[in-house]
């Protein structure tokens, strides 16, 4: 990846922030967009620090990269890989079309194969949810958002309240949901039976 503004200072006024009527010069606009937004500066340990059975320490997106001027393709260990043209030994791969419509950070790696496809789809198909909170950390914010005056039967009520009346929803069921998608299919009819016996008389004598 090429960076336009290589040496150009990081905009002190956020690009994201700015109106549409604010933008005036479309390639410094892309400048201060990537100088801000999609450039790899810091590796944390929570996010892209991996160790090896060494000790070493590693960014996982193998940042900085090397600068190259030319755009070629590779085999990585048994994979074929693009690899870009770049200046900048930290941009991260983008469109400029998709940076400047969407205004935040994007990602962009092309799929060269149908494996890598078939790969990444199934990755993110079964990528799990973040977990819920635990009852013991529930509590305890209850606890720090109640009044010390406050009895013990309120504190477990706001618990019960708000561990019976939510669930977990994957990304996917919302996506469902949003679209109107059904949440299953079935080759089967199935056919409501009313086991009640009362509710069975009632419509007996009715008729």
């Amino acid at each position: 990846m090429i960076n336009p503004g290589l040496d150009a200072p990081v905009p002190e006024h956020h690009p994201c922030q700015k109106r549409s009527e604010e933008i005036n010069d479309d390639d410094q606009d892309y400048i201060d967009l990537v100088n801000k937004l999609q450039r790899h500066t810091r590796c944390n340990p929570s996010y892209c620090f991996r160790v090896d059975k060494t000790g070493q320490q590693s960014c996982r997106f193998s940042y900085p990269k090397e600068t190259t001027e030319n755009t070629f393709s590779r085999d990585d260990n048994g994979k074929l890989e693009l690899v870009t043209a770049r200046n900048d030994p930290l941009i991260n791969p983008h469109d400029r079309l998709q940076l400047q419509g969407w205004r935040a950070n994007v990602d962009l790696k092309p799929i060269l194969s149908m494996n890598a496809a078939l790969q990444y789809v199934s990755k993110y198909a079964s990528k799990s949810e973040p977990r819920s909170a635990a009852f013991s950390e529930i509590l305890n914010k209850i606890l720090e958002n109640s009044n010390s005056n406050d009895s013990v039967l309120a504190a477990f009520q706001g618990l019960l309240l708000q561990t019976v009346a939510e669930r977990d929803i994957s990304a996917q069921e919302t996506c469902h949901l949003l679209l109107g998608i059904p949440l299953y299919h079935s080759s089967r009819k199935f056919v409501t039976l009313n086991l009640n016996r009362d509710s069975s008389m009632d419509l007996w004598n009715q008729k």
